[in-house]
């Protein structure tokens, strides 16, 4: 009830009421975030957890498939009689053997987990792939990715769904995947002579996808943050009720008794004070009296106005100071710490500078956009470690051809931009190779960025003969745009 009477309380608020109502507001604000950040942090270690288990399945299966594809299919044929038309699934197909081994494999684990090999236009209708599976191998036929994780409802309940690139046709799976009219007879008997043809070498056939339910996991979470929630509010009940005391004896009644001080002391002012107001709060008072006060010493004090004024051209000039030792600080800061070139701010101002005065001289201009390829997933194979250090040598081959009055700055993450005062973008394109081949020739091993093998840059250039026919932020986007122009190759700068 005291708590209610400290929040909601509509009528006159004592001094205790309005000291408390901040304090266990904030209490509140802070304990709800605190409750919500442990639950998240809880459903994202169920979600690395279903990630962690999704992997191991994962590769058991794929062990199973090569298994059966490189020592099992081999010796059954070897020692076989079989004819060329003759099918049998249960010796002659991974797929079907991995199929019935976790049908039986199902019942026996505690997790109801889903797994699948999928394909579009599978061999078995059982393996046909859903909307999302069918999106999921178009983007891995494409090479836009290489694993999807992430967390789905489907069917009105929570999963984390994983999947990953499975069997890729290889050319002793022609004759089976090619035509109906070359495949065995017993195989076209079986699946129909329409499922699983026209299959090309080297095309991903199918793709793992797991899906592993998160409900009990995140209703462990939820009833934990129910838990810390109700615990939190019995805390909160048993420390405002002990200090509830302590409060009144060590704030309220100080503050109280300065409040009976001061209308006694208004009450010397020969009447004076018959204006001021004191129905308020303890505060409320306290601070009328002093209104009343301060205006009295106000003009008791008007030979000090001139002093006052001197103070406060003393403040301006030591304002001014302190902004010139901050505008000194703020150029300390301007370099990227980890690269030693420009950060993003700096650059734009240094870059604009040297664009307006190029507009006042009436020269050309030019800027370079770079972006490293595919470093995401150097990043991720390598780790950040490996990174910094690519950057670092990324950057000292940029330094090493670009001119001393150059502007160079780390935009993002690895992507860098080169101002060129008095450049044209015939010039500008001279660079842009030189440094393109540069970082190809460094030779950094980086084995997702394919074709190449190694770790390249693409570039975009953007400049103009005289700076008064544009604008900094139009050659900017020019120069970006002409950058993601270059990464649809790779390795290269556009326009050449």
């Amino acid at each position: 009830m005291k708590l209610r009477r400290l929040l909601f309380n509509d009528g006159q608020t004592s001094i205790k009421g309005k000291l408390y109502r901040p304090i266990l507001l904030l209490l509140i604000f802070f304990g709800v975030i605190f409750i919500s950040v442990i639950n998240i942090n809880m459903k994202r270690v169920a979600n690395q957890e279903a990630y962690r288990l999704s992997q191991v399945l994962a590769s058991q299966n794929l062990a199973v498939h090569t298994f059966i594809n490189q020592e099992q299919k081999p010796s059954f044929f070897d020692a076989s009689d079989l004819g060329e038309d003759d099918f049998i699934p249960e010796l002659m197909s991974s797929t079907y053997m991995i199929r019935q081994i976790n049908e039986h494999l199902d019942p026996l684990v505690p997790v109801n987990y889903y797994y699948k090999e999928v394909a579009v236009n599978a061999r078995s209708p059982q393996n046909e792939a859903y909307d999302y599976e069918v999106e999921a191998l178009r983007r891995f036929n494409s090479g836009e990715i290489d694993e999807i994780r992430e967390v789905m409802d489907w069917n009105d309940k929570t999963y984390f769904v994983y999947m990953q690139p499975g069997e890729y046709m290889e050319e002793g799976c022609i004759q089976c995947h090619g035509t109906a009219e070359q495949a065995p007879a017993g195989l076209v008997d079986y699946y129909g002579p329409e499922r699983s043809f026209g299959r090309e070498p080297g095309e991903l056939v199918s793709a793992l996808s797991i899906r592993i339910p998160l409900e009990e996991a995140y209703a462990g979470a939820n009833r934990t943050s129910l838990i810390l929630s109700a615990t939190y509010g019995l805390m909160l009940l048993l420390l405002f009720g002990s200090s509830s005391s302590v409060m009144s004896r060590v704030v309220v009644q100080p503050i109280t008794s300065l409040d009976t001080r001061l209308r006694d002391t208004l009450t010397r002012f020969n009447g004076k004070a018959a204006d001021v107001v004191l129905d308020g709060d303890e505060i409320e008072n306290v601070s009328s009296a002093f209104d009343f006060l301060e205006e009295r010493l106000s003009e008791a004090y008007d030979n000090l106005e001139q002093h006052a004024k001197s103070l406060e051209v003393k403040v301006e000039e030591r304002t001014r100071d302190l902004n010139r030792v901050n505008a000194q600080l703020v150029l300390a800061n301007q370099n990227d710490w980890l690269l030693g070139v420009l950060n993003r701010g700096a650059f734009d101002m240094r870059a604009k500078s040297e664009f307006d005065r190029m507009r006042r001289e009436k020269g050309p201009i030019s800027f370079v956009m770079m972006d490293l390829d595919r470093f995401k997933s150097y990043n991720d194979m390598y780790g950040r470690e490996a990174g910094d250090k690519t950057l670092k040598r990324v950057v000292e081959i940029i330094q090493q051809n670009i001119r001393a009055y150059d502007v160079c700055g780390r935009y993002a993450g690895e992507e860098f931009v080169i101002c060129l005062p008095n450049t044209s973008r015939q010039e500008a394109n001279e660079i842009a190779s030189r440094i393109v081949t540069g970082i190809y020739g460094a030779e950094i091993y980086h084995r997702q960025n394919e074709p190449f093998g190694r770790v390249t840059v693409s570039a975009g250039v953007a400049g103009v003969e005289n700076a008064k026919d544009t604008y900094f932020e139009r050659l900017i986007k020019e120069a970006d745009d002409n950058m993601y122009k270059a990464k649809e190759v790779r390795n290269t700068y556009y326009p050449q």
